[in-house]
């Protein structure tokens, strides 16, 4: 089981790479890249939301 700091840090660590997904986004050409960024972002995204529950419980 880990503590309530290491899931903050794993919640911090999932956000810093959504912002840089989001930066990466901006310079990507192409659909197919696109949408596999998206879903890396999608995918943290739900990752933060089971932490946080977790977090919350």
């Amino acid at each position: 089981m880990k503590t309530q700091e290491q899931i903050q840090t794993e919640i911090d660590r999932l956000n810093k790479s959504n912002l840089d997904f989001n930066n990466k986004l901006k310079v990507t050409k192409g659909i197919g890249n696109r949408e596999i960024i998206r879903h890396e972002i999608r995918k943290n995204e739900r990752k933060i939301k089971i932490l946080e529950w977790v977090l919350e419980e």
